[in-house]
């Protein structure tokens, strides 16, 4: 039973990309409202979840994050339906900086790590 209401439809991360972290060399996948991850042990369902989580609430991370130490760490995702009603209960500061990259109630944000300016954190 889907609860959302039509004319207030929630904003939700609809597709993901992870490059070079962790045991994530290159994936890419989307997501639904309510979405399940299975897979074997150590197939890299945390990182994936990790990553996103890196994506949207960016911390520290270090070497051993990295898949291959000599590539960028990199982590695209997709937000869908963010549409006016959600753009004006925004602080008027940060709907102007967000409103000019949004297209068709989508906004694509992207966060990378180079691996030649790693920040001095314990491994």
């Amino acid at each position: 039973m889907d609860v959302s209401n039509d004319k207030e439809k929630n904003m939700h991360l609809s597709k993901i990309r992870i490059l070079n972290y962790r045991s994530c060399k290159d994936i890419e996948f989307s997501i639904n409202r309510y979405s399940i991850i299975v897979g074997y042990n150590k197939a890299g369902k945390s990182n994936a979840l990790y990553a996103i989580q890196w994506l949207l609430n960016p911390t520290s991370l270090g070497e051993r994050d990295f898949n291959d130490p000599e590539k960028d760490i990199e982590v695209f995702g997709i937000i869908e339906e963010l549409n006016e009603i959600f753009l004006s209960k925004l602080l008027p500061e940060h709907r102007e900086r967000i409103s000019s990259f949004v297209r068709n109630e989508k906004l694509l944000i992207k966060r990378v790590l180079d691996h030649n300016n790693l920040p001095n954190t314990p491994n």
